[in-house]
């Protein structure tokens, strides 16, 4: 089976983050799973993907979505909206955190969302979601934070590349520069049916 790319998304509350999770999930060749706090239902609540709507159990909803990817024959995607409010998750053993630095050998690709990747950054093993992503994913303008998130991994050379405007999405690949590639992989606009 194919190792697994995992893939971080983050922006401000309202730059389109949800959106663009929508159309990951939607346009999947496989099994995929949306774990999202939110109680409303979207365009991509149809067949053949499966949306899990979580409220008050999101914890044990990415528990099961995690459980339930490990025991397919293919590869599948497991898709996680405000990773920020389940803090203990992407620390230590949690589900997340463990997910991400073991199920890739298993097929199962995480793509974890969050306002702010500093929320991410885990002490206990030394790295978690925002070291375990192959490829991050900037959506809606650049705040502050953002920016600092950038300085503290000394990546200021991506600064000026970042989304300005809603909706509007970079993907960044970390490490290309120590294998001689460019760094930014795509720029786009997030497909408006998706929300």
């Amino acid at each position: 089976m194919k190792r697994a790319e995992h893939l971080l998304v983050a922006g401000p509350s309202g730059g389109g983050k949800t959106t663009r999770l929508r159309g990951i999930h939607a346009t999947f060749e496989g099994p995929s799973v949306f774990v999202t706090p939110e109680q409303e239902r979207s365009a991509a609540d149809r067949p053949p993907w499966r949306t899990v709507r979580s409220g008050a159990s999101y914890p044990e909803d990415i528990r099961r979505a995690r459980k339930w990817a490990r025991e397919q024959p293919e590869p599948v995607q497991i898709v996680v909206d405000e990773v920020q409010g389940a803090p203990s998750f992407v620390e230590g053993d949690g589900p997340i955190a463990d997910g991400l630095h073991r199920d890739r050998k298993a097929g199962v690709k995480w793509v974890i969302a969050t306002q702010n990747p500093m929320d991410l950054r885990t002490r206990e093993r030394g790295y978690g979601p925002v070291q375990q992503a192959d490829l991050w994913v900037f959506v809606g303008p650049a705040k502050t934070w953002h920016v600092g998130f950038f300085r503290a991994n000394d990546m200021d050379d991506l600064i000026p590349h970042l989304p300005t405007e809603n909706y509007e999405y970079v993907v960044l690949r970390p490490l290309a520069s120590l294998n001689g590639e460019d760094k930014i992989v795509y720029r786009g606009t997030t497909d408006p049916r998706h929300g």
